[in-house]
């Protein structure tokens, strides 16, 4: 599953029958507790790498302290905590200030998120950072472009959910947001693989039989995704974040079972706890790079500071372009930067910004 608060009581419910869940886009902490999800494994870094990787960017840009605004739900309010620990463990937990925006799962109300940023206004620090999901994200990125802080005043960064790409509003020159590293050296093979798919290939008749995909309750003409077509194959634009973490978490399970079966285990009895401790010993590589598990079913992997910058290739039409400016390392811990960054104050270079750091009145400044 994708959303975290949809994947535990997913996981409850399979622990209960006993199926494993590979999931490629829940990222909460908490599904690591393996007391409380035993059968939840992830191809896609949880949160708590990527809180290693926010608190890397303040350490290495001395950023002195970031208003952290969350969705009150599993995703925000775990990557959160997550980076409250780490501020914590090197006794700095006062450069993190928190702002819980409720969560909204239809009917979204404004008044919540310009009340919320209001608040963050007050709080003394411009540089916000801000972890919920896209479709939390957008309303919420509404009220701070209403409040004029979607600006050179500011500086925002986000999330891997809070992408520029994902949240227009955000698209701006200088906007930072985190992403792990979901692109491995054999992704170029999936890239001419998928440029020799067609529509045929999902949408033609045998296809639909074989599958019974005209038993689905909303057909896929209704569907709210869409149909493809043959445009949809021409590059790999359609792919995203996420995606190889999608093809990586199903081609575990080819993995697991092949392995199964190479041992002369039959058929039907991989299943249950057999099937999952396969699980837990694959190791393959993906075209998200190196596929394994440690204990708690996580995955490590490294993180991108992606960064919104001018397109000076004047190809594209927003006139920006995102580039991988810098990386975190899980395995190391260290930052290395690969390109000056820019900053949403209109500064390019790998250091803090002044204008970032000013102390606002009411509030002291080390000297």
């Amino acid at each position: 599953g994708y959303h975290s608060a949809i994947s535990m009581p997913i996981t409850q419910l399979a622990t209960q029958f006993k199926v494993p869940q590979v999931s490629w886009g829940s990222t909460s902490p908490k599904l690591s507790n393996k007391a409380a999800y035993p059968w939840f494994l992830r191809t896609i870094p949880p949160d708590s790498i990527q809180a290693k990787a926010m608190w890397g960017f303040m350490s290495y840009f001395k950023v002195p302290a970031v208003t952290f605004a969350y969705a009150q739900e599993s995703y925000g309010e775990g990557l959160f905590q997550a980076i409250i620990d780490e501020a914590s463990a090197s006794n700095e937990g006062f450069r993190i200030a928190g702002v819980g925006v409720q969560y909204f799962p239809s009917n979204y109300d404004m008044s919540e998120a310009r009340a919320k940023v209001a608040r963050i206004k007050t709080m003394g620090s411009r540089m916000v950072m801000l972890s919920m999901a896209s479709d939390q994200g957008k309303p919420f990125s509404q009220a701070l472009d209403e409040a004029g802080m979607v600006s050179a005043a500011w500086q925002l960064m986000g999330s891997e959910a809070m992408q520029a790409g994902t949240v227009p509003i955000l698209n701006k020159v200088g906007y930072i947001f985190f992403t792990p590293m979901s692109r491995g050296p054999l992704f170029s093979n999936f890239e001419d693989l998928w440029k020799k798919l067609t529509s045929e290939d999902i949408n033609g008749a045998s296809v639909r039989s074989y599958y019974n995909v005209d038993n689905f309750a909303v057909s896929l003409e209704n569907g709210s995704a869409g149909m493809v077509s043959d445009s949809t194959f021409s590059d790999i634009s359609a792919v995203g974040l996420e995606e190889p973490f999608l093809f990586d978490s199903g081609y575990t399970f080819v993995q697991a079972i092949n392995s199964l079966l190479n041992q002369g285990t039959p058929l039907t009895d991989i299943k249950g706890q057999v099937l999952l401790d396969a699980i837990y010993n694959v190791s393959f590589e993906g075209i998200s790079g190196q596929v394994a598990f440690d204990n708690q079913g996580d995955r490590a992997a490294s993180y991108y500071f992606s960064n919104v910058q001018p397109d000076t290739s004047r190809r594209l039409s927003t006139g920006t372009a995102v580039r991988l400016a810098g990386t975190y390392s899980a395995a190391t811990g260290v930052v290395a930067m690969d390109m000056d960054m820019h900053w949403m104050t209109g500064s390019v270079g790998n250091d803090l910004p002044d204008a970032l750091v000013s102390c606002e009145p009411g509030f002291w400044m080390d000297s």
